[in-house]
């Protein structure tokens, strides 16, 4: 119980960080749960000097204050190398780039430039649709990809990647993005990123669809020309899966099975489109987990290994 307190004292921002993001509070009850659900969801990351280089804090948007963290693996070589990018979750209005930090400390330590991102957030005085979010994630690709550079390690491609709103606007910026995006993107992997805004959605709140549409469009529409499919193409320009094609990049897609904040309507609909396109992928469901994904351990292995998988394949093996 003492090494978990002190587990507790150490990394309490990313634990209050991540319950307060991915609402799993609920189950929340001692520094030892704590522990054991964060290991669970693989949430965790040792870090110690010599894993990398991290520079913090850098200033990618001077106008809007908007910042990145860049880890740099330990290699010099100027080889052209792979890098992720990681988009903290918080339904588009809370969290913090530092949420992501396991995830950068992780795959630096692999050899990749990795870095977590601060975008554009909605607040009560400034409706941020999701076209201005995905203008900060272009700004800021295009920013990591000259520091990088000047660091000796030029980046050939990028890996984009998130948790919940992380996780859809990952999606939505591989999807729709791709040709225009100042680094290339070689795969897209994320957890429980909602996948459509579409009527139906969001069964256990069936209202959330038309208000998420409403504010991640930015364009003002009735509940009537909503459900009446009036406004189908405004809902399919920010709903991921109705973009997929068969150009969309590659896919790693976890879900929870028992998520009640996206519910497995989103899980299908993103394997659906995937399949139906003939897109390459990994589908992981998460058959006991919620929303925070921390009650399948094995699948968190799995997710894993899926993306060092990935990595192989598409930075690693490209032009061998």
């Amino acid at each position: 119980m003492k090494k978990s307190f002190k587990f507790l004292i150490r990394h309490w921002k990313a634990i209050i960080g991540i319950i307060f993001l991915l609402g799993c509070s609920g189950c929340i009850t001692t520094a030892v749960v704590i522990h054991k659900k964060l290991k669970n969801a693989d949430y965790l990351e040792d870090w110690k000097d010599g894993d990398g280089t991290i520079i913090a804090d850098i200033v990618y948007d001077e106008q809007k204050n908007l910042k990145y963290d860049l880890y740099l693996p330990n290699t010099t070589s100027d080889k052209p190398v792979g890098a992720m990018l990681f988009i903290h979750g918080g339904a588009w209005k809370m969290g913090k780039r530092s949420d992501m930090a396991h995830a950068c400390k992780r795959f630096v330590k692999e050899g990749y430039v990795t870095a977590t991102i601060q975008y554009s957030l909605v607040t009560k005085e400034n409706k941020v649709p999701f076209s201005t979010m995905l203008d900060d994630i272009s700004k800021c690709l295009e920013h990591m990809k000259l520091t990088a550079a000047a660091n000796h390690h030029p980046v050939k491609a990028v890996a984009l990647s998130g948790i919940s709103a992380g996780g859809h606007l990952s999606m939505l910026y591989a999807y729709s993005r791709a040709k225009t995006s100042p680094i290339p993107i070689a795969f897209v992997f994320q957890q429980v990123g909602p996948a459509s805004f579409e009527k139906g959605m969001w069964t256990n709140h069936p209202e959330w669809s038309y208000g998420l549409a409403v504010a991640g469009s930015g364009i003002e529409m009735s509940k009537e020309d909503f459900e009446s499919g009036k406004m189908a193409d405004v809902v399919k320009s920010i709903s991921p899966a109705l973009l997929i094609d068969e150009h969309s990049v590659p896919t790693i897609a976890a879900y929870g099975g028992k998520d009640e904040l996206v519910p497995n309507t989103h899980a299908e609909k993103i394997r659906e489109a995937l399949e139906t396109h003939h897109v390459p992928h990994v589908f992981i469901l998460y058959p006991n987990s919620g929303h925070f994904l921390c009650e399948d351990p094995d699948c968190a292995k799995q997710y894993r290994k899926a993306i060092l998988e990935f990595c192989q394949k598409y930075f690693d093996s490209e032009g061998e």
